[in-house]
């Protein structure tokens, strides 16, 4: 029997650019490849999740991205990690040229591949493209990837991811919609008979106190779930809402339905490819939008890219989506 290809990926995170990365592992693993993937800590117990994946090799983000010497010797770590690693193809998954330094020496140059930069076609495609001849560009149509689930949805219930946009290398303020308008959107939601979860990770404590006066209304899970645990309480929810975040990518894998909310991020390059996936944006948009170019945004005080979405407007998308199943 011939010995199979290897693959490897690298892309260290953040999360929701992981998860749009994971149909290039399906690819590569119907193509025969063998698959090993260099991420970060923070995405690594999803990544576990994926059995298309036959090893992962954990990087620190925070020794990568440090001082000099950190990052050397997280580089060289990780050199001797893969040193039982021959990979046939490489793919550096990240526009940044330093994650290329995570590619040990020895491995030949013309076996690497870069993701595009600053395009405005889905992240997903961009990512599982690189398998493909470029001839076939035109002909690729890519499913995002999902973890089957027995478990059946209860009804009427909601999911609202207020904090997040915030990741081991930076914190982006300016994707979060406000958190007032959530705390008046679950008034809403509240209001009309729906069962609302509040969740986040460990670090969205902070919008604790906007909701004070509702925590006794609704279930409050900021910080309680790992993120497997999360992708398997979505699997249970009708509906996930957050803004530009990892939630709406984890929503994705458990099949939630989702309603995201954007502003100086372009949705058509990054918002779940389902067809039960509704991206809100303003209509029409304003002069600005989108000011994120992958990297920076534009000088920004007010974000009324975000601002200018009313509570009452995003309930109104999730009353009619419930109206149609």
């Amino acid at each position: 029997m011939p010995e199979s290809k290897r693959a490897l990926i690298i892309k260290i995170g953040a999360i929701g650019d992981a998860i749009m990365a994971l149909p290039l592992a399906r690819e590569l693993k119907r193509k025969g490849f063998t698959v090993t993937w260099v991420a970060g800590t923070e995405i690594t117990p999803v990544l576990g999740l994926v059995p298309e994946i036959d090893e992962i090799i954990r990087v620190n983000q925070h020794s990568l991205f440090g001082n000099i010497f950190s990052a050397a010797f997280e580089i060289v770590r990780t050199w001797f990690k893969l040193l039982r690693t021959w990979p046939d193809e490489i793919f550096v998954l990240h526009g940044d040229y330093r994650y290329s330094f995570l590619v040990p020496i020895w491995f030949p140059r013309s076996r690497l591949s870069f993701v595009r930069a600053k395009t405005r076609r889905h992240h997903t495609f961009e990512y599982a493209r690189l398998a493909f001849l470029e001839s076939e560009d035109n002909e690729l149509k890519f499913d995002p990837y999902s973890l089957n689930s027995t478990q059946p949805r209860l009804p009427r219930t909601v999911c609202l991811f207020p904090g997040g946009a915030r990741n081991a290398l930076r914190d982006d303020p300016l994707r979060r919609w406000p958190v007032d308008s959530y705390v008046e959107l679950t008034k809403h939601l509240i209001e009309a008979g729906f069962k609302v979860t509040i969740s986040g990770g460990p670090s969205d404590h902070w919008i604790e106190p906007s909701f004070t006066s509702l925590k006794n209304k609704v279930e409050w899970a900021v910080g309680q779930m790992k993120l497997p645990e999360t992708i398997t309480f979505l699997q249970t929810q009708s509906l996930a809402v957050t803004h530009d975040t990892g939630p709406i990518h984890l929503a994705s894998m458990a099949e939630c339905p989702t309603v995201s909310i954007f502003g100086p991020t372009l949705a058509a390059t990054v918002a779940p490819l389902r067809f039960q996936h509704l991206a809100v944006e303003l209509d029409p948009k304003l002069p600005c939008q989108p000011c994120y170019d992958g990297k920076n945004y534009g000088i920004c005080t007010n974000n009324l890219c975000l601002k200018e979405l009313s509570p009452h407007t995003i309930f109104k998308k999730i009353t009619a989506y419930f109206q149609t199943t």
